[in-house]
């Protein structure tokens, strides 16, 4: 399944994503292709890694800095 997220939009958080697109949270389901922009990924990225961490879901980063 593909899911492209636009990191702006802010109405809907990360994690509720992954709950329905992982119920179960299951290991290696659901990896994380971060496309922001070389001027963006330093200070956009972190936060989003630490609230995917923050609550638990289990998901594979990968980093496309364009």
């Amino acid at each position: 399944m593909w899911c492209k997220r636009w990191y702006t939009n802010l109405s809907v958080s990360p994690c509720q994503i992954l709950d329905v697109l992982n119920p179960n949270n299951e290991s290696g389901k659901i990896t994380l292709i971060c496309r922001m922009g070389h001027e963006k990924v330093g200070s956009m990225l972190p936060n989003i890694v630490n609230t995917v961490h923050k609550f638990g879901k289990d998901v594979v980063w990968t980093c496309d800095p364009m």
